[in-house]
């Protein structure tokens, strides 16, 4: 025990130096205010406007891995390197020019399946889809200019720029849905992630100065992670998503989706830890991946203490969800706790795969996340399909995590076989 807390302890003072919780803050304070920009839109929509709005989110949130192509994540590999700072610079420049491309054929495809009613049954989310679609553009560049100022390990600035923008975006939500409604949530929802690119271009603009080598020469070098990374976050993404893909498609109570939907906003807030962990270690991971016995000294050591955080989190959450949802809402969404109770736990085997997939990233063995993460696909969709048709919402629910428990020790068997062959 004395000798976890001096490893706890240790922890602390190394993460606080490379930006952590300036990082962890930030992220708390954003999803401070994004959570609660959810918990006052639920209060101004409907459960079934609410269950539409997380639908049409999910569409999107694939339509951007699709646009990114995976040169969002061969960025943040390459440029985490030790290499010369004006050939990231020539890294990040090429990534966008072909996530330029990549991002206009996804647009294109997806406005011709939404013309011709392909993407849902629901006449409320055909009507809205192609509005919600121009967040595509701001969204895909965000991520990959994020994603280069990760790799140069520019956290505070990183921290900065979500604050700032997740605020204007919280008003924005707020104030315009209130008098809008729906058509007022989409928009503010554009101008968040507009106003997040022009915070992100003032602070990289520099970087995408001319250049005068052909840039399209470094194509190679990022198809030989980005395959891999588009693969790996498409099958991540649609298993991801699976969930509200399959009720879209199943369940014709919007009521209990609208439920469901609220569920997963509440664990949504759960990711904080395990996004900022991933955030710090990709570029850390990476930077040691020449020395396998270095890695495997840092993975081992912070990945117990993870457990022991995320397990924690847990039990707290379990504990004080209820009487928080019933005093916030006052019963309206009571329905929803069998939900997030279940989802929890869901979460807490998510974010365990989360952090072993990092360090895999960081080791530059990305095709075995997209081995694993084909595996997940899999599982979840014959699992939440058998479970749907017998069960309805309740199958979905149960899937999903029977899902995640499964795949939480295939993974740690892939985890193994990838690291040892190293």
């Amino acid at each position: 025990m004395k000798k976890l807390l001096l490893e706890i302890k240790e922890l602390f003072i190394i993460t606080k130096n490379k930006g952590f919780f300036h990082l962890l803050f930030s992220n708390i304070f954003v999803n401070f205010f994004a959570f609660g920009s959810q918990l006052l839109v639920a209060w101004i929509l409907t459960p079934v406007e609410l269950g539409q709005i997380k639908i049409l989110q999910a569409f999107v949130s694939v339509a951007v891995i699709f646009a990114s192509f995976g040169f969002d994540s061969s960025t943040l590999k390459l440029c985490s390197e030790n290499i010369d700072i004006t050939k990231k610079k020539e890294l990040f420049k090429s990534a966008n020019i072909f996530t330029t491309y990549t991002t206009l054929f996804t647009y294109i495809i997806l406005y011709i399946l939404s013309f011709f009613n392909i993407i849902s049954s629901d006449n409320f989310i055909n009507k809205y889809f192609n509005l919600f679609l121009i967040a595509l553009i701001p969204q895909t560049f965000n991520m990959l200019h994020f994603s280069y100022l990760q790799a140069l390990k520019k956290i505070e600035l990183i921290a900065k720029i979500s604050v700032y923008s997740k605020t204007i975006s919280f008003i924005f939500i707020i104030i315009i849905t209130y008098f809008f409604n729906v058509f007022g949530f989409i928009i503010a929802f554009l101008l968040g992630y507009l106003f997040t690119s022009i915070f992100l271009y003032k602070n990289i603009k520099a970087d995408l100065a001319k250049i005068s080598v052909s840039l399209y020469s470094y194509f190679p070098v990022h198809w030989k992670y980005s395959k891999f990374a588009f693969l790996s976050n498409l099958t991540s993404g649609l298993t991801r998503y699976l969930d509200l893909f399959i009720i879209n498609y199943f369940i014709a109570d919007r009521i209990s989706i609208g439920m469901y939907s609220f569920a997963l906003n509440v664990i949504l807030v759960l990711q904080i830890i395990g996004d900022t962990i991933q955030k710090i270690s990709i570029p850390h991971f990476s930077e040691n991946s020449s020395n396998i016995n270095n890695w495997k000294i840092i993975f081992n050591k912070y990945y117990k203490i993870f457990i022991i955080i995320t397990l924690i989190i847990l039990i707290i959450l379990n504990i004080f969800i209820e009487p928080f949802i019933q005093f916030i809402f006052n019963n309206k969404y009571d329905n929803s706790l069998i939900f997030i109770r279940i989802l929890s736990l869901r979460w807490f085997f998510y974010a365990l795969v989360q952090f072993q997939g990092s360090a895999l990233f960081g080791l530059g063995k990305i095709n075995y996340n997209f081995y694993g993460s084909l595996v997940f696909l899999i599982i979840n969709f014959i699992i939440q399909y058998i479970l749907v048709i017998n069960y309805g919402i309740f199958g979905v629910v149960y899937g999903v995590t029977i899902g995640n428990f499964i795949y939480y020790f295939i993974y740690s068997i892939i985890f193994k076989y990838a690291y040892r062959s190293s």
